[in-house]
């Protein structure tokens, strides 16, 4: 009995009794599916289209900033140039060269702040023809040679401000009858016409002047430096009734 009751009790495994189930998917389930394909890649292309958008306006942005601090140094610029002190030249006259030299050259401040600590010199010197045309390369010289710039810059005078709209003046005439004692070892214009005159009449002597300014301004901490170069022609024809006159040198004439 038993026996029977546990067999009874059992449930008999069976192999042929397993069936294998296949779960298709249904319509609904692929379309489904088919949507959020779309939508992940829709996602996807929006979010690489965003990450272009911001990296281009980032550098668009970093453009911008490069222009406007470069239109801001240009603005400072010129708003430095246009209140800096500008001391240049202005006039120069040259009288009685035949009799009693008198030169004066004027120097103008055209900028809206003073021309401070302002360095000077003045220096005159004659030219004259070489006989052998093989070292003759111009004529007139353009400007003083070197050797000359560098005695000028070393005779350079400290110290005077100049005012805006000022005049900074040289006056020869105070050099000849030495009564200025910031020029005394210049040479008088009458000393060193004196001899030379018929030869500046006929071109083969040519009276240079120059000059030299170093200043600084209330703006910026560059020295500024004016050169100014003249020599005296004579304009007239016949050359023996001469119309002296001053003419710039193609050298040595220039600012910052």
């Amino acid at each position: 009995m038993s026996t029977k009751s546990d067999t009874q009790g059992h449930c008999n495994d069976n192999a042929a009794s397993v069936h294998s189930v296949r779960i298709e998917k249904s319509d609904d389930d692929v379309l489904r599916h088919s949507e959020q394909t779309n939508l992940a890649r829709r996602q996807i292309g929006i979010a690489m289209a965003l990450n272009w958008i911001t990296g281009i306006a980032a550098f668009a942005a970093i453009i911008y900033a490069g222009i406007t601090y470069l239109q801001w140094g240009d603005s400072a610029r010129a708003f430095k140039a246009d209140q800096r002190a500008w001391l240049g030249p202005q006039s120069s006259r040259l009288d009685q060269i035949e009799s009693d030299p008198s030169l004066i050259v004027e120097f103008l401040n055209s900028g809206k702040t003073p021309a401070i600590h302002v360095e000077s010199a003045l220096s005159f010197m004659m030219a004259d023809k070489p006989t052998s045309s093989a070292v003759l390369t111009a004529w007139p010289p353009p400007g003083p040679p070197p050797m000359r710039v560098a005695e000028l810059e070393g005779n350079l005078k400290c110290c005077r401000s100049v005012a805006p709209q000022a005049k900074f003046d040289f006056l020869s005439n105070a050099w000849q009858a030495q009564k200025d004692p910031k020029y005394p070892e210049l040479p008088a214009l009458t000393d060193l016409i004196k001899g030379r005159l018929q030869n500046m009449r006929d071109g083969t002597s040519y009276l240079f002047i120059y000059a030299e300014l170093r200043y600084y301004d209330h703006l910026t901490t560059v020295q500024h430096t004016t050169k100014w170069c003249a020599y005296v022609v004579n304009g007239a024809r016949p050359a023996d009734t001469p119309k002296w006159t001053l003419s710039s040198c193609p050298e040595f004439n220039d600012m910052d």
